[in-house]
């Protein structure tokens, strides 16, 4: 699968199988301290992802950052954020939206390192899609 770059080195995620595999977008996002090199921390689930699901480690992939930014753009906005994040996704108006699970509070768009935003659905697809970088990479999935 052919992705854009849009934030260089970021480093790497998990993302479980029903995300990377398209069944279901993500709509929980965790940051852990890093576990390796390169890790960022960063925890992406989906809604259909139980607790056994999430209990076994076949269920989650180490993949680039920039290829879960692919899979969902509205995470390009959040890799800054520090360790200790609990966050939701959701859409209000077909819109986007990031919450702060703890407190229920929605995340502005000025706190995230960009504004994400969905692209038209014609090039939801394109691997050139991201605002913030040119190059892309690929990866097999």
């Amino acid at each position: 699968m052919d992705y854009p770059i849009c934030i260089e080195n970021a480093g790497t995620c998990l993302v479980t199988s029903s995300v990377l595999g398209r069944e279901a977008r993500v709509q929980f996002m965790v940051r852990e301290p890093s576990a390796a090199p390169g890790d960022t921390g960063w925890r992406f689930m989906s809604q259909i992802d139980t607790d056994e699901t999430l209990q076994d480690p076949s269920a989650w992939h180490v993949v680039d950052y920039n290829l879960a930014c692919a899979l969902e753009p509205a995470l390009i906005g959040i890799w800054s954020f520090e360790v200790g994040s609990d966050l939701q996704l959701v859409d209000v108006d077909g819109r986007p939206q990031i919450w702060d699970t703890p407190s229920g509070q929605e995340i502005s768009y000025e706190t995230s390192i960009c504004r994400p935003r969905r692209p038209p659905e014609s090039s939801r697809d394109s691997p050139d899609r991201c605002q913030i970088g040119s190059s892309t990479s690929s990866a097999s999935g």
